[in-house]
């Protein structure tokens, strides 16, 4: 008999790659891609249904494919209907109602969910390197890295109700690369980089492709046990590091200046940036990566560096005059 796996957000460019993926290197398996909306270009390999994963329906339709493995791919995804509001929604209601129908179905062996190293916050107190097994220090902002604690928390609920099947955790830095539109890297492509007076923060980020590869090579062979494990391109820069590979200028300003440093680059793309980016564009965030090389990503292509090196500014752009 063979595997039945269950990608969800395949309406974000990580889904969808995710689930092509796991299709062309996993030839004997039936891939089905989940998504609230309908997908603008098929997928090789991959049956797409639309539904919505707060959906009472949900539960019908895993039991009814008979799904082994299951991938969530969808909290990262940055393009959700409704704002914050709306993106909390889908991810708390969602993970909860995916989980329990999987806790529910038989066929199950592994699951596998896409989780952001923000769950380790990031502030004056934070340790130097954030290892897999530590928490955040204090309360966690509202956004993405708190909804990832709640849906973690799911996870390990449903390791010790299904201890017949696995569950591996992928706490993903920043995603960056050519084309991705996450807020960190929209930030990144700003004219000129506002950053904290006082402050250069330590970074990591992990290129689209590491993070899919990630994901992929998690899903394809899991491990004996649980997992939880931090994914990030190798090596650390700073932001004003970041600012020089990337060719771009930056400017320090007063905290509470946010309006008038838009005004200044006539842009309003800083406003994308959430509370816990802001955190980290103060104090940093650095993981340990041991982890990550002997499990999901033993080969990743991109170093830290390399990754931001993939967003530059071609230097003959540069030297023209134009950002």
């Amino acid at each position: 008999m063979s595997e039945v796996v269950i990608v969800t957000g395949i309406g974000d460019r990580l889904g969808a790659a995710v689930a092509a993926e796991v299709a062309r290197r996993w030839p004997d398996a039936e891939v089905f891609g989940l998504g609230s909306a309908p997908v603008a270009t098929p997928i090789p390999g991959v049956e797409s249904i639309r539904v919505d994963l707060r959906s009472r329906t949900l539960a019908d339709l895993v039991r009814t494919l008979d799904v082994s493995v299951i991938v969530h791919a969808s909290l990262l995804d940055p393009k959700v209907r409704g704002g914050r509001a709306g993106q909390k929604d889908v991810n708390i209601l969602g993970t909860m109602r995916l989980l329990a129908a999987a806790e529910r179905s038989e066929s199950l062996r592994h699951v596998v969910v896409a989780s952001t190293t923000a769950v380790h916050g990031a502030g004056a107190r934070s340790p130097a390197v954030h290892v897999a097994s530590s928490a955040a220090v204090g309360s966690l902002p509202d956004g993405i890295g708190r909804d990832c604690v709640e849906a973690e928390g799911q996870v390990r609920a449903l390791a010790r109700h299904r201890p017949d099947a696995t569950t591996t955790v992928v706490r993903l830095a920043d995603i960056v690369g050519p084309g991705v539109e996450t807020p960190m890297a929209e930030y990144l492509r700003l004219p000129i980089l506002p950053t904290r007076l006082g402050h250069d923060p330590r970074l990591q980020v992990v290129h689209i492709d590491d993070a899919i590869a990630a994901l992929v090579e998690a899903t394809i062979t899991p491990p004996d046990t649980s997992l939880v494990v931090d994914v990030a391109g190798e090596g650390v820069v700073t932001l004003s590091q970041a600012a020089a590979i990337l060719g771009r200028p930056w400017m320090p300003v007063l905290p509470g200046l946010g309006g008038a440093t838009r005004a200044l680059l006539g842009r309003s793309d800083a406003a994308r940036l959430t509370t816990e980016h802001r955190d980290l564009l103060t104090w940093g965030r650095v993981v340990d990566t041991t982890l990550m090389r002997a499990t999901v990503l033993p080969e990743p292509a991109y170093t830290t560096r390399t990754a931001l090196a993939s967003m530059a500014v071609p230097r003959a752009v540069r030297e023209g005059g134009h950002p």
